[in-house]
């Protein structure tokens, strides 16, 4: 085995699998995310948000993404801003985008069992992790006010589930 053979080999293997798709400049820039290891709190919100784009900005610091982590919700499993942490969330990236800042939101896979805007539907068949009796898996997260379940990503009814709850919550 030569390098040559090897680069043939890889060549031909890349050919019958496909090619992976060129990056976008901005993904390779730089992201903000304010976490640090830190969970967020009442004073994480749009306006810090803002302040911290608008510094970054008034510094010259080009960002690419700003992310918003965990804790930007009501309830776990609601798959939306909290409308008292952020109030204007279009306005919000209206003024990130202004600025050439994309934004990034991380969306936890669990949702709380009671109290949140997915909490009846996770239970439906297919949505959330099931034991092989077919009663719910409990997940036991700091986060949630309580037990929460899990969404199941291997199920197309789970995925359909979140990406419709994600698209309603976020996107809309």
């Amino acid at each position: 085995g030569s390098a040559k053979a090897a680069q043939e080999i890889m060549s031909a293997f890349v050919d019958a699998t496909g090619h992976s798709p060129v990056m976008p400049e901005w993904a390779a820039g730089y992201w903000h995310s304010p976490i640090g290891g830190q969970p967020y709190s009442s004073n994480s919100n749009q306006s810090t948000v803002i302040a911290a784009v608008d510094g970054l900005a008034s510094r010259n610091i080009s960002t690419d993404v700003y992310v918003i982590d965990y804790m930007h919700w009501r309830r776990m499993g609601d798959y939306t801003f909290s409308d008292e942490m952020f109030p204007d969330p279009k306005g919000m990236v209206d003024h990130l985008r202004s600025k050439g800042v994309r934004l990034m939101v991380s969306a936890w896979p669990f949702t709380d069992k009671d109290g949140a805007r997915a909490s009846s539907l996770i239970t439906a068949q297919g949505n959330g992790v099931r034991f092989a009796n077919g009663s719910m898996v409990p997940w036991p997260d700091a986060v949630c006010d309580g037990e929460c379940y899990l969404y199941d990503a291997f199920s197309k009814s789970g995925r359909d589930f979140v990406w419709s709850m994600l698209g309603e919550g976020y996107v809309k």
